[in-house]
Formats: structure tokens, C-alpha cells, sequence
């Protein structure tokens, strides 16, 4: 290996490693599209389950005219009067009727969340590929720059590993997505973008130093 290169080897392997996973998990979101729509579906439903209570269509104690909290049918809501199956949020009145698992007035309720959560999963696959490709080239640059090999090796591993980590935020969020809800799924992976973005910037900023001193010092 050249002189010039070795300090910046770090930032080539991590680099490559981001295009070999981008790769792999592109292959995956098509291989196991059904296998990912349905932890999609069991989280949603499970989100959901803890949230809500499904009435019984009919119980012995409505037939005896006690439902089950000790009221009469005639203080229980209309839907449940008539044994119709409702969704009834924990504390508070029946939200709406149930057939076939979607809310009818409301529009088919997961659909949404699991395009949103799909199109995150799949920009995983696309900041994988773009960082990996940012990293190498930005490792090529450091290595024929004026600066200590310490400095360019920091530089390069820097931005090779929070390269690699933040596509993980997308991963993380796309499959928290259907559970949590938009905002806080992002919200909880702040922790990944907070260590993975500033050290992509130190890195970039490192090479943007060298490089700007070297183009001055070799115009001086």
C-alpha cells in the first residue's frame, strides 16, 4: 500500500462497507417484502391493542341486561345495543365500527404509516450507498493533502463511521413507524443522528480546512 494511501485506509474500508450493505439491504426490502409488511402489521396492531379495547359482539351480560362494567343496555351506546363489534378507546366512548380489521369512516388507518415506514427503510438503502460513495472520495482527497497522516486518518474515520451509522436512523425509524407514530419514531432516533451527522461535518470540515490551506499556501 502506498505511503500516501495508508493513512486514509480506515476511510476506504468503511467506506466499501456502507456500498456492501446498502447493496445487501436493497436486495432484502425486495427478497423479504413480505416479511417486512408484516412486522409492519403486527407492530401496528400491537400499537394499537395497547391503546384499544374491543368490545365483545355479545356477552351474557348484556343477555341478562348488565353489561360488563354493571350498566344496563340502556346507558351502553347504540353499536354495542346492537351487538355491533366497535373499537372502544380505553376511558372514553366507542370510536368506530369494525369489520375485516379497518375503521370504516376513517379510511384504511395503516395503510399510510407503513408507505411512510417502506419509503423510510428504503432511503436506509439510498443514504447507505450515498455516504459510502462520499466517504471514499473524501478519503481520496485526504490522502494526497498536506496535513499529518494523525489528522487524515481522524478525518477519514469520522466520516466512514458516522456514514455507516446514520442510515441505521432511517432503518430504526422506518420499523418504529407503523408502533410509534411519524413524530415519535423520529424523535427516537435523535440518539443515532446526534452521534452519527456532527462527525460526518467534523470530518468534511477537517478536509475542507486542508484542502482550502493547501490551495492557498500553493498560491502564495
Amino acid at each position: 500500500m502506498q505511503d500516501s494511501v495508508r493513512p486514509v485506509a480506515a476511510g476506504f474500508i468503511l467506506g466499501v462497507l456502507c456500498l456492501i450493505f446498502g447493496i445487501f439491504w436493497a436486495i432484502y426490502l425486495i427478497a423479504g417484502h413480505e416479511s417486512i409488511h408484516k412486522s409492519l402489521s403486527e407492530s401496528a396492531k400491537a400499537a394499537m391493542e395497547s391503546k384499544f379495547v374491543v368490545s365483545p359482539s355479545a356477552s351474557p351480560e348484556k343477555q341478562t341486561g348488565k353489561a360488563e362494567h354493571g350498566h344496563s343496555d340502556h346507558d351502553m351506546p347504540p353499536e354495542i345495543q346492537t351487538g355491533k363489534k366497535v373499537i372502544v378507546k380505553k376511558g372514553a366512548e366507542p370510536l368506530q365500527e369494525v369489520k375485516a380489521g379497518h375503521v370504516h369512516g376513517m379510511g384504511e388507518h395503516e395503510d399510510p404509516l407503513e408507505n411512510v415506514a417502506h419509503e423510510r427503510l428504503r432511503r436506509g438503502h439510498i443514504h447507505e450507498m450515498g455516504l459510502g460513495i462520499l466517504t471514499i472520495a473524501v478519503s481520496f482527497v485526504l490522502a494526497f493533502l498536506t496535513a499529518p497522516d494523525r489528522v487524515k486518518t481522524f478525518a477519514s474515520v469520522c466520516i466512514g463511521f458516522g456514514s455507516f451509522v446514520y442510515p441505521f436512523a432511517w432503518i430504526v425509524m422506518g420499523y418504529r413507524t407503523t408502533a410509534m407514530g411519524l413524530d415519535a419514531s423520529a424523535a427516537s432516533v435523535l440518539p443515532i443522528a446526534a452521534l452519527s451527522v456532527p462527525l460526518v461535518l467534523l470530518g468534511l470540515f477537517i478536509t475542507m480546512f486542508y484542502l482550502i490551506k493547501g490551495l492557498m499556501t500553493s498560491h502564495a
